[in-house]
């Protein structure tokens, strides 16, 4: 189990680290018109595994927190992702940034 602020290894799109604990911003995929353009989730572990948990969209708190979720994983390409040597220097393939001092 990670501890609260444990690296997960991996970094955003400016190469930031991500931590458990943080908060992310990434582009909302599709009902545009409720969410806006953004949404932030908290990087959180389900297991050992580290997650997205949704917090809020651009137009506010439009569900409710950790109503939706995803695998941090998902956000990276599959195989550089399983054959890398190095999982620093591995990147989302969609704009993913820590966002700092983010609060509820």
């Amino acid at each position: 189990m990670f501890a609260e602020m444990a690296d997960t290894g991996l970094r955003d799109s400016n190469g930031a680290p991500i931590h458990i604990g943080d908060f992310v911003k990434k582009p909302v995929d599709c009902n545009h018109e409720v969410h806006g353009e953004w949404a932030i989730y908290e990087v959180r572990t389900q297991g050992v595994v580290p997650i997205l948990s949704y917090v809020r969209s651009e137009k506010g708190q439009v569900l409710p927190e950790g109503y939706t979720g995803s695998v941090l994983s998902d956000e990276y390409d599959g195989k550089m992702f399983v054959f890398a040597t190095d999982s620093t220097v591995l990147r989302p393939m969609d704009e993913l940034e820590v966002v700092a001092g983010f609060r509820r």
